[in-house]
């Protein structure tokens, strides 16, 4: 959603991009130690499933993050000084 607001409003960075490389090159490294791993419980379809759910997981607690952060701030700016 930021993203878009800052399409929107022509301010855009590279944050975007930053977040994906970061997350293509955690996948990348994930995928190419896989085959390394001694617990093989694991198959190849949790392979697929994993990353998706760290990726999910992180969203939700870097969202979680950013409105306790919003409530730290309003409060500190409607505290009396």
């Amino acid at each position: 959603m930021s993203e878009e607001r800052a399409r929107t409003l022509g301010t855009l960075s590279d944050h975007g991009d930053q977040l994906r490389l970061s997350w293509e090159a955690f996948e990348a490294e994930f995928r190419r130690l896989w085959a390394t791993r001694l617990d093989t419980f694991f198959d190849d379809a949790y392979l697929d499933r994993f990353p998706r759910r760290v990726w999910t997981e992180s969203l939700g607690h870097a969202g979680t993050e950013i409105v306790a952060v919003r409530a730290v701030v309003e409060a500190v700016v409607k505290s009396p000084a």
